[in-house]
Formats: structure tokens, C-alpha cells, sequence
């Protein structure tokens, strides 16, 4: 049955410059108002979880390695799980990571890699940025990793028209300067957009509960497994 959570069989495959466009000063920018309530609520749920320190970060299209301000003094590993690594991690940051046993990088899709490749204890997976409108197939490549006590923390965009309005800044910029045949993300359609109302919690496996907080630019889930 095809999932109806997200638009991501209505997606061209994204090329891997729009993605960099998207880590660029200039686009992180225009979306900072979104990054801000992101990382707000994502820190007052890691400040609330007792025992937070045995658990793992796994970030879901992790870029720059975001949010590891927030994770690494916090819990036991940082999971970056980034197809782009090799294009956003220099060779010589990569090299500095890779002698921390407690930070890990995954450079594959979410979905294409094993869940032994996620160190054995309960995990934070945040899919931070609306990521989650891109993965094909979601609720079945969470299901591939997730254990009984996990959570997940997923971000989109509010419905608002302030965040549309945030929304359209945003890809406006990424869609500047691009020729009529690249990938573009009309913002004024649906298309890469998460609909929260409508997730099937039902298929998750070990679900038990979830909240939903709703900021002026972002429309937020956690749910606990």
C-alpha cells in the first residue's frame, strides 16, 4: 500500500546541488526563524528525558552536522546520517570526527543502511527540517530501526501565513538562478510537505504516545515508542 504520509513519490529525485544550496549562509538564513522554534523544542525534549545520556542522536539528513551543539554533551552517540557527507564533512573534519568514538557518520539514505549500523541502545531519531517529506517509503524505513523505547522527533512546516511566507523566502533562494531544467520546489504547493494530521501511528511499531506543538512557522510531532 502506498504511504499517504508524505508527497515523496510526486518528487523528482533531488539533485544533490539543490541540497547544497540549502546548507548555504544565505539560505540557513531565511529559514532562521524555522531552525529557531526547531531547536527550541527540540532542546526542551532532551533537557525532559531521564537517562538521555545512554541514548543516541540520530539525525536524519544531518548536512553540516547539525545540531551536534545540542547532542554531544548530552547523550551517548551522535548518529549523522547523510548521503552527502563526503560533500559537506571535509576530508580533514571528517578525519577529527572519526577519532571520536561517539560521534558516528552514516553516508547513505535512511532506509539503505543496516540497523546494526546504529550502536545497540535506545535512540532520538530527529528528522529536523521537514526531511521526513523526503524519504520514500517513511513509516516502513523507521520501522527498520526502531526499538521499544525510542523516540521520534519530527519537524515540518506550520500551515500558517507566516510560515508560508517564511517558506516561500526560503525557496525562492534555492530556486534563484537555476535553469528551467533543475529540480525546483514550488513553494505555493504541497508537494515535500509532511501532513502531520494524517500520520498512520498505527503502523508504527512499540507506539504508546505522542505530543504535537504547534509554533508560528513549525508543526512538530514527538512520538514515543
Amino acid at each position: 500500500m502506498k504511504d499517504k504520509l508524505n508527497k515523496a513519490s510526486q518528487l523528482k529525485k533531488i539533485q544533490d546541488n539543490y541540497f547544497v544550496r540549502m546548507m548555504l549562509p544565505d539560505a540557513e538564513e531565511r529559514a532562521e526563524l524555522y531552525v529557531k522554534e526547531e531547536k527550541e523544542a527540540l532542546l526542551k525534549l532532551m533537557t525532559s528525558i531521564p537517562g538521555i545520556d545512554k541514548m543516541n542522536f540520530v539525525i536524519i539528513g544531518s548536512g553540516t552536522i547539525w545540531y551536534i551543539e545540542l547532542a554531544y554533551d548530552k547523550t551517548k552517540t551522535y548518529v549523522a546520517v547523510e548521503p552527502l557527507a563526503n560533500i559537506f564533512i571535509q576530508r580533514q573534519f571528517n578525519y577529527i570526527l572519526s577519532k571520536h568514538k561517539n560521534i558516528k557518520i552514516i553516508d547513505k539514505e535512511f532506509g539503505d543502511f543496516t540497523a546494526i549500523e546504529i550502536p545497540n541502545n535506545n535512540s532520538i531519531f530527529v528528522f529536523h527540517f521537514n526531511i521526513l517529506a523526503y524519504i520514500p517509503n517513511p513509516i516502513r524505513n523507521i520501522n527498520k530501526y526502531l526499538k521499544e523505547g525510542d523516540i521520534l522527533y519530527i519537524s515540518s512546516w506550520n500551515n500558517s501565513d507566516e510560515a508560508k511566507q517564511v517558506r516561500k523566502t526560503y525557496f525562492d533562494y534555492l530556486n534563484l538562478n537555476t535553469d528551467s531544467n533543475s529540480f525546483k520546489i514550488n513553494p505555493e504547493e504541497t508537494v515535500g510537505l509532511c501532513n502531520l494530521d494524517i500520520f498512520p501511528f498505527h503502523k508504527l511499531k512499540y507506539y504508546k504516545r505522542h505530543e504535537r506543538i504547534k509554533g508560528k512557522i513549525t508543526d512538530i510531532l514527538i512520538i514515543y515508542c
